[in-house]
């Protein structure tokens, strides 16, 4: 910050640094509907999977893009990629991954780290198959 005669002139960015990556969040939820950016979800249909989590692989996912938190590897036969979905635990997701291991009744949870994806294990967890609505 430059400041002359008390009142400040020029303001410049010396340095930044990423404390903790952002995370995508839950807006609303209520019985019924969720809301993200705008959009309106229902929960079409629930179930239990066994979820699994993984990190950067330096290739991009199935569906053609890098991965991100709330991207997750799904088997399309029991899930098609680019459905939203609620995964519990986890938040907010779309699939839009696949993966050798991935078959049937299983999701595979993208984490930042290899320290976090070790953290979250292998659990069973609900998961909401979501439909927008508006």
């Amino acid at each position: 910050v430059v400041m002359e005669n008390g009142k400040e002139t020029e303001r410049k960015v010396v340095a930044s640094k990423t404390v903790k990556q952002p995370v995508t969040q839950l807006v609303k939820y209520s019985t019924g509907t969720l809301s993200r950016g705008g959009s309106t979800y229902r929960p079409v249909k629930e179930l239990t999977m066994l979820a699994t989590a993984y990190t950067h692989t330096g290739n991009r996912t199935a569906t053609g893009t890098w991965p991100v938190y709330g991207t997750v590897a799904v088997d399309p036969r029991m899930i098609p990629l680019g459905t939203p979905l609620y995964i519990e635990g986890y938040g907010f997701a779309v699939a839009a991954d696949t993966g050798g291991a991935i078959k049937g009744n299983r999701v595979d949870v993208f984490l930042e780290s290899r320290k976090n994806a070790l953290k979250w294990g292998k659990k069973p967890v609900k998961v909401q198959i979501l439909r927008k609505i508006n």
